[in-house]
């Protein structure tokens, strides 16, 4: 899906089920799954993971009882897993933002693959 269409398809999804939470999770299932697609990453890491934590806080989490938690170092260590650990402070450049890009990516999906070994849900499934 090109940059735009991720764009507008995850916007038009918060503003379309702000009230929704069942309704956010089962639309943005399609748009991750496309997202995942070969050459679906025209619309960066960074920035797709932004908009969906920051809608998911929006939304589906005010309505948990208890809300979801981000998982924190110690629960990491736990996993043999450590916390995200990149120095932001050499970026100035859009090849150094690029590179931390593909770090904290790289980090990331090594933290789903370990939170699906420690708690058997199903984290390498897009949908």
């Amino acid at each position: 899906m090109a940059h735009e269409l991720t764009r507008d398809a995850l916007i038009e999804l918060a503003n379309s089920t702000s009230t929704n939470p069942t309704g956010f999770l089962e639309g943005l299932s399609d748009i991750h799954a496309e997202w995942h697609q070969p050459f679906g990453f025209s619309y960066g890491f960074l920035l797709f993971h932004f908009r969906v934590v920051r809608y998911f806080t929006d939304i589906v989490n005010p309505v948990l009882n208890p809300g979801i938690a981000p998982y924190t170092a110690t629960d990491f260590d736990g996993m043999n897993y450590n916390a995200f650990g990149g120095d932001t402070a050499g970026v100035d450049e859009l090849g150094d933002l690029a590179d931390l890009s593909a770090s904290i990516e790289n980090w990331h999906n090594t933290a789903h693959r370990r939170i699906m070994a420690a708690t058997g849900t199903p984290m390498m499934d897009a949908r």
